[in-house]
């Protein structure tokens, strides 16, 4: 192609690089710039150069042939001129080159590319940029390289799914980030400033908030994992970067309670807390994926960090640009995954954007990851999508699992393009006992959900049974052996059917039984087969009177 078709730029970015030590999940910030000349300083230089000698004009006569090749919009007899249209040419291998022609019509330059010995098609050159974000902080962002995360498949729904920042706030106003997309309206403070969800005087939050889901391609800051996600700020840390386990275990909860599909905990001590225990089973109950930060305390200890380390959590260690575990980041068997932690640079509380290091770092983009899974697999819960996350994780270091990065780091790209799709989840059968006690002659109200269609339901209650018997034996009297009788109290238990139950097309029912009378307490049992053909038993307490 001639010189006036080629254009070249040349992008210069001057980044301090701004990495700090570790420190508890996340350490100090080096403020980033994305708006200041000397910082980010992009220069373009094109060169037009029309020194293409004019082709000699075609002759046209009554019988020249009509061209049928179809002219993209913009084309021009100018860009005949200059080397637009080219002949395809196969080769025996069917590998094609291009031969450019130029003459003065697009016209007879379409002509001409047909006429070149071994023509297969015409090429008709238009306009292409790259579809790489236009985000001034790109090129800072290795991690997003490294999970690859420009080939994902898009989504157009993204602010549909919810992932919850329990942090030190969000500051939903940065320019990296949608109007409304920060959901100001469902936020919380539980540090007892009453700043509310959306202030982040301390700015760890918003760190952890744009790795998630700031804006790319809108020719500001960063670029992220899940572009446009809707953000649930939670504040339980303070404008020092501090709170407690109890704060921290209502704002998971309160996360829970506004539909968090995804709930991040870039935070930690070491102290095993059973209200973080609690808050975690509430939340995994309604739904969400819990995942926390594993630690930076490997040189410092390497004591075991809660939240990560509880029950249902997905602990996520940091990786480093050579995709190595981070030199801090806590090893131990509760890791489960890693993810990139060294140098992350994202989006700060003041409105500017810093690079900061920590685990604090690595497990907001595998809360990224998780929600894009969800978004991509709406039917799976907590259980299916830490395990999709396990399962495609890119094995490092040791072969196998390791207590430094677990299964290994984070593959987006595995788990969403190549990985086949769940199995579709059956929902659990429910009984719910409305009225568990009643007067005497009352029915029990006994409703049921996601029972298999056209089955039986047995409503049944077991009921203590309290008997008194005579036994024969023997005593000793005054040296001799003689025959006697005691009272023995026997307890056992009977079970009374009170009712079969059809199951309707829909699965739900509610039923009234009456419970056995005289009998003071008992047990209700209900039984049945779920949608997936599983036999269920639930069992409640019964008291009658």
């Amino acid at each position: 192609m001639s010189s006036t078709r080629r254009r070249t730029a040349a992008l210069t970015l001057a980044l301090a690089t701004g990495l700090a030590g570790t420190g508890a999940l996340a350490v100090t910030a080096a403020p980033v710039s994305a708006s200041e000349p000397s910082a980010a300083a992009a220069t373009a230089a094109a060169t037009d150069a029309a020194t293409d000698a004019p082709a000699p004009a075609a002759t046209a006569d009554a019988t020249e042939p009509t061209t049928t090749t179809a002219v993209p919009d913009g084309v021009t007899d100018a860009d005949a001129r200059s080397g637009a249209v080219s002949a395809i040419v196969l080769d025996g291998e069917g590998r094609p080159s291009f031969v450019e022609v130029v003459a003065p019509t697009l016209r007879q330059a379409v002509l001409r590319a047909q006429d070149v010995p071994g023509s297969d098609g015409v090429a008709i050159d238009t306009p292409m940029t790259s579809l790489a974000t236009n985000d001034p902080l790109r090129p800072r962002q290795w991690s997003l390289d490294r999970l690859r995360v420009d080939s994902l498949p898009a989504t157009n729904d993204r602010a549909r799914h919810l992932v919850a920042v329990v942090d030190s706030g969000v500051l939903g106003a940065h320019e990296d980030f949608a109007p409304g997309q920060v959901r100001c309206d469902l936020g919380a403070d539980f540090t007892g400033e009453a700043l509310g969800g959306c202030a982040d005087p301390h700015g760890h939050g918003t760190h952890v908030a744009g790795i998630v889901g700031a804006l790319s391609g809108n020719g500001k800051g960063v670029a992220s994992i899940a572009p446009g996600t809707a953000i649930l700020p939670v504040r339980v840390l303070d404008r020092s970067g501090s709170g407690g386990s109890t704060g921290v275990a209502r704002g998971i909860v309160h996360a829970a309670d506004k539909g968090a599909e995804v709930i991040n905990l870039s935070l930690g001590g070491p102290g095993r807390s059973a209200a973080l225990d609690a808050a975690v089973a509430y939340a995994t109950d309604r739904g969400a994926l819990v995942v926390a930060a594993a630690g930076n305390n490997r040189r410092t200890g390497n004591a075991v960090n809660y939240p990560a380390a509880s029950p249902g959590v997905l602990a996520v260690a940091s990786t480093d640009a050579n995709g190595l575990s981070s030199p801090f980041s806590y090893s131990g068997p509760a890791v489960d995954i890693a993810a990139p932690g060294g140098g992350i640079v994202s989006t700060w509380g003041n409105g500017a954007y810093a690079a900061l290091s920590g685990t604090s770092m690595a497990a907001p983009a595998v809360s990224a990851v998780a929600s894009l899974y969800r978004a991509a697999h709406p039917q799976a819960g907590p259980a299916e999508v830490s395990s999709a996350l396990v399962t495609t994780a890119r094995d490092l270091e040791a072969p196998g699992r390791d207590p430094r990065t677990g299964a290994g780091l984070v593959d987006p790209h595995r788990l969403l393009v190549a990985a086949p799709a769940p199995a579709a989840r059956v929902p659990a059968a429910r009984v719910q006992v409305v009225t568990p006690r009643v007067a005497a002659k009352q029915a029990v109200t006994v409703r049921l959900a996601d029972f298999r269609p056209a089955s039986s339901v047995s409503i049944s209650e077991v009921v203590p049974v309290v008997t008194q018997v005579r036994v024969r034996t023997t005593v000793r009297k005054a040296g001799r052996t003689v025959p006697s009788t005691r009272v023995v109290t026997r307890r056992t238990s009977r079970t009374v059917v009170l009712a079969q139950v059809r199951v309707p097309a829909s699965g739900a029912v509610e039923a009234k039984v009456l419970p056995v009378q005289g009998v003071r307490d008992g047990r209700l049992v209900v039984r049945g087969v779920d949608r997936g053909g599983k036999v269920v038993q639930r069992v409640t307490a019964l008291r009658v009177g």
